[in-house]
């Protein structure tokens, strides 16, 4: 009887103990509460991923876009340094009608038809004089041309030309593609390759003084500083070819870049004077791997012992250049060169051609755009000459006088300049999260503070269990015992 009793006290103070145990305490309360707000953290987990993946879109686009390095374009008005043009005037009439027919009588003959002729072309018919047998107005000779173009170098007209500075003119030739003739020009200023810096004028400080700086002390009356002055006397009956009235040709480019005048540049006229103004306009790009891809070819001249293009221009009338003496063994593809004698006459080649015209066109395509451009804006001015009588109305007939001016100092730059600088990247990530994670801010709290209660509450049910676990097992070695 007694054994019963005891047993039944046992088991009562078991179930106490369990009653004890499962009892609520406050952090499950807290759990029971947490479950109740289950749609309310749902939301904030859904408002929160989605903030995330906007970030990790936004970020990976922007990385993409970044690393196209694109460029912003800048514009800006600067006066410092002044890199002066090169001018190249162009007699569109190298030989003379006179000296070509003294040579090769043979190949002109009197006008058929004089007195029509004359009545056209009175200037030709102030005494007895031959034309060259174009068959205008005479027969027709197939020799003329190739013979003219033959004895061009030294019967060009060189005495029609009055440079104010001689030293500094150069003569260059180009062709004349309207008669596939050469034409004798004269160019100041020009390096397209040659060892020279170009001429640069300082503009805001006359102390400063640079090895290839051009003083220009000469008064122009307010019209600027003038750069060239050259005259051009031209005889009207000198014409080589009867039908064309005498003109000239004037080219205002970079120094560093060829130019036809017959082609690119303006026309004049015997009997004017004529003014140009010039304004500067400067184009910097950038180099790879920016989309504009260009080459400094000015700084690869320099590293080059002062050899080589200074422009994508004459880079690829290098490589034509190349192809032309690699298969022709003569000059072709410039425009601009100074002996015409090694010009190519014949369309003999000893190489691979579609090989080599591979290789050229290869190379052209290595000649990126440059990275500073000059480009030499300009107006003309023109006026006839004053109306004197006698000898000097008959010499400014039959003159051209032109002036260069720099009327405005001021050089129109536009510039492309990286638009993210090598922080960028960092900043705008940085930015971005910024603005969607501070958008979400209150849910990534949330979010933090449940699984940390989470982690707690784990923490103190793992202890509760080991120590209930322990209690149970003293609790049978008691009853065990028992």
């Amino acid at each position: 009887m007694a054994e019963e009793i005891y047993r039944e006290n046992v088991w009562n103070s078991v179930s106490t103990q369990c009653e004890t145990i499962h009892e609520p305490s406050k952090t499950e309360k807290q759990m029971i509460c947490f479950k109740g707000r289950k749609a309310w953290k749902l939301f904030k987990y859904i408002v929160f991923v989605l903030c995330t993946s906007c970030l990790i879109y936004q970020s990976v686009e922007f990385c993409a876009h970044y690393y196209t390095y694109p460029d912003a374009i800048n514009f800006a008005v600067k006066s410092k340094i002044f890199t002066l043009p090169a001018v190249t005037v162009c007699d569109k009439n190298s030989i003379e009608r006179s000296i070509f027919c003294e040579e090769f009588p043979h190949y002109c003959q009197y006008p058929i038809n004089r007195d029509e002729f004359c009545e056209k072309h009175p200037h030709f018919c102030k005494e007895n004089i031959t034309i060259p047998m174009h068959g205008y107005h005479t027969k027709f000779h197939m020799r003329v041309t190739e013979t003219s173009q033959k004895y061009f170098k030294n019967h060009s007209r060189e005495d029609s030309r009055s440079f104010r500075d001689k030293s500094k003119a150069e003569t260059v030739i180009v062709t004349d593609e309207e008669y596939a003739t050469f034409v004798k020009c004269f160019s100041s200023n020009l390096h397209i390759d040659d060892e020279d810096e170009p001429d640069v004028k300082n503009i805001l400080n006359s102390s400063d003084v640079l090895s290839n700086e051009v003083h220009l002390t000469v008064p122009s009356l307010g019209k600027g500083d003038r750069i060239f002055h050259y005259t051009l006397r031209m005889l009207r009956e000198e014409e080589f070819h009867p039908w064309d009235l005498p003109q000239a040709f004037i080219a205002v480019h970079s120094p560093y870049v060829p130019s036809n005048p017959i082609a690119d540049g303006s026309s004049m006229e015997l009997g004017y004077e004529y003014e140009l103004y010039v304004r500067l306009e400067e184009n910097h790009l950038l180099p790879a791997p920016y989309q504009t891809n260009c080459t400094d070819y000015i700084d690869l001249w320099r590293k080059n012992n002062r050899t080589g293009a200074r422009s994508q221009a004459m880079c690829k009338e290098l490589c034509t250049l190349k192809f032309s003496r690699d298969c022709f063994d003569c000059d072709r593809g410039l425009t601009m060169f100074r002996d015409h004698d090694k010009w190519c006459k014949e369309e003999r080649f000893h190489c691979s051609l579609m090989k080599a015209l591979a290789l050229e066109k290869s190379c052209q395509f290595s000649c990126n755009p440059d990275c500073l451009k000059l480009k030499y804006v300009f107006t003309m001015k023109r006026k006839a000459f004053k109306r004197f009588k006698g000898k000097q109305k008959e010499e400014n007939r039959n003159k051209i006088s032109i002036r260069v001016y720099v009327k405005d100092p001021e050089i129109f730059v536009q510039s492309h300049t990286p638009l993210y600088g090598n922080w960028e990247l960092f900043s705008y990530i940085g930015g971005l999260m910024g603005c969607w994670l501070g958008i979400s801010v209150w849910t990534f709290v949330g979010i933090l503070e449940f699984n940390y209660l989470r982690a707690l509450q784990f923490i103190k049910n793992f202890r509760k269990k080991s120590k209930i676990l322990a209690n149970g097992v003293d609790f049978k070695a008691k009853l065990h015992s028992f």
